[in-house]
């Protein structure tokens, strides 16, 4: 099993490439998709840098009866309190096919675009409840909007 190191999230790191792939786009429109792709990994691995900010109600009610530290729990060390990922989801609170469409978008400033990561644990059945609302590429008004609207109740760690 992996050890997470809580190094939090390289936002130096993630500015530059955004500017690159913005730069190395406007030269080579045809891998628009490469980039996409790009970026969309980028995204998770530095997602993956740092703790989770924030949990729903309802996952850190589960946890607490269980004994499971929400807090401490990273994708990679998942199983050994959720046994096959049965419980808990990992979050990204706006989508990160969001994430990536936004940083495309050369009229939104890279640190717009960089405010917006942030994960949060939340059920299976709070996930569900977005997917219900199509709310799994996009989240229109913003996730905090849309977490309400599927009756999420989330909670900064």
């Amino acid at each position: 099993m992996v050890k997470t190191i809580d190094l939090g999230y390289p936002k130096d790191y993630m500015r530059e490439l955004l500017i690159e792939i913005r730069r190395l786009n406007a030269k080579y429109p045809q891998y628009r998709r490469f980039a996409k792709n790009v970026l969309d990994k980028a995204f998770r691995m530095a997602s993956d840098c740092q703790g989770v900010q924030y949990a729903s109600r309802a996952a850190l009610d589960y946890a607490q009866v269980r004994n499971i530290p929400l807090k401490e729990m990273h994708w990679q060390n998942q199983p050994k309190y959720d046994s096959g990922r049965q419980v808990f989801i990992l979050e990204h609170c706006m989508p990160v096919h969001q994430m990536v469409e936004l940083a495309m978008d050369d009229s939104v400033p890279v640190e717009d675009v960089l405010a917006q990561e942030a994960t949060a644990w939340i059920t299976r059945d709070e996930n569900q409840r977005l997917n219900d609302k199509h709310y799994q590429k996009v989240r229109p008004g913003g996730w905090q909007k849309c977490y309400a609207e599927c009756g999420i109740d989330v909670i900064k760690l």
